[in-house]
């Protein structure tokens, strides 16, 4: 049962993280740059909305 619901909770997020791709992709540079400056500062900060860049 665990293995399942674990299984579950991976599967959402890697369709979050699919979705995601799939939007850096479709951007432009400049704001794929963006994007994966703020996920990078997410990744080794956590998240806190006064650090993050906005065009």
């Amino acid at each position: 049962m665990l293995i399942v619901r674990s299984a579950k909770v991976v599967n959402k997020c890697l369709k979050r993280w699919k979705s995601l791709l799939r939007a850096i992709d479709k951007s432009s540079l400049f704001y794929r740059q963006l994007i994966i400056k703020n996920i990078s500062r997410i990744m080794l900060n956590g998240y806190d909305a006064n650090t993050l860049t906005t065009p």
